[in-house]
């Protein structure tokens, strides 16, 4: 269900950069690289913690974190 929801954000981001901001390439750029480097922390962050001691809590925590962060 959260992949259904949140996917089309990654994949309309570049069109809401461009139409909505009036952005260009470059900040197009900016907006991709912030996205994977928070992926790639907050994949950090569960490796070397452990993550949650129930995995099935994590899907629920991680949507309303990405909502929060969308909404940012």
């Amino acid at each position: 269900m959260t992949s259904i929801v949140f996917m089309p954000l990654g994949s309309l981001l570049p069109l809401m950069v461009k139409n909505y901001f009036n952005g260009n390439v470059w900040h197009n750029g900016i907006v991709q690289t912030l996205f994977s480097l928070g992926m790639l922390h907050s994949t950090l962050a569960i490796g070397l913690t452990g993550g949650l001691k129930r995995p099935i809590e994590m899907i629920p925590f991680s949507a309303l974190l990405l909502g929060v962060c969308s909404l940012i």
